[in-house]
């Protein structure tokens, strides 16, 4: 996962307001706040928040990311605000987290949704991204967590919808 964390972080553009659910200690969230970028990142587990917040300090990201002790299912209520960019390392079996997080990210907006599928169900979910109103701009296998069962990581752009 260290490449595709330096692959994801580098893709942030100065200027965005990124989220990171389930951020745990700050393995996405910390390099992505490289720039000027504003990281807000959300975690359950405190005692992960304790340690975030000391990768903070001690990566001197202070101002940059701004942790959030919640479940991920009060990120809608809590920040009240729309984002250029979604790093959602989503838990195992936690795929509706795409459709809880969706309405956050601005038109024209990356996801780098990630999820853990069998190869035979990715057309599904290709198919599922594409109706929600995402071009998918990248796919990519990121390591293997059980017998045929795979890490994937989709590059989704959220389209823009045509007002008449």
């Amino acid at each position: 996962m260290g490449y595709e964390r330096h692959r994801v972080t580098s893709l942030v553009l100065p200027g965005e307001d990124v989220l990171v659910p389930f951020c745990g200690v700050g393995p996405f969230a910390i390099p992505a706040a490289i720039g000027d970028v504003r990281v807000f990142c959300v975690e359950k587990n405190r005692h992960a928040c304790h340690w975030l917040a000391e990768n903070i300090q001690l990566n001197h990201f202070r101002g940059s990311i701004h942790p959030i002790n919640a479940d991920a299912t009060d990120i809608p209520v809590i920040l009240d605000m729309k984002f250029d960019r979604f790093i959602v390392p989503t838990p195992y079996g936690q795929d509706h987290f795409f459709s809880l997080l969706s309405p956050l990210l601005k038109e024209g907006g990356m996801m780098h949704f990630y999820t853990f599928q069998v190869a035979e169900d990715m057309e599904k979910s290709k198919q599922f991204f594409q109706d929600a109103g995402y071009e998918i701009i990248g796919v990519r296998r990121c390591g293997n967590v059980a017998c045929g069962v795979s890490r994937w990581v989709f590059d989704l752009k959220k389209k823009c919808l045509v007002k008449r």
